[in-house]
């Protein structure tokens, strides 16, 4: 009887050692994903950049740009 008993509490500390290891995982990734979402769109102006820089889109950004 104390043998079920022990297995069961080691089964509910798996249980709950794997639910806290999964909240944590979520909690990493939902940490994460903003911060790739910034820097991808840092990353993406930066393109945006180099992109209106180059002369030949200044006709492009004058013609979206200048439109009230």
């Amino acid at each position: 009887m104390n043998y079920v008993i022990h297995v069961n509490a080691v089964v509910a500390v798996v249980v709950a050692v794997a639910a806290i290891v999964a909240i944590a995982a979520v909690a990493v990734v939902i940490a994460i994903v903003p911060s790739v979402a910034a820097i991808a769109a840092v990353l993406q102006f930066i393109a945006g950049a180099n992109r209106f820089s180059h002369p030949s889109n200044f006709r492009w950004v004058y013609l979206n740009f200048s439109q009230p």
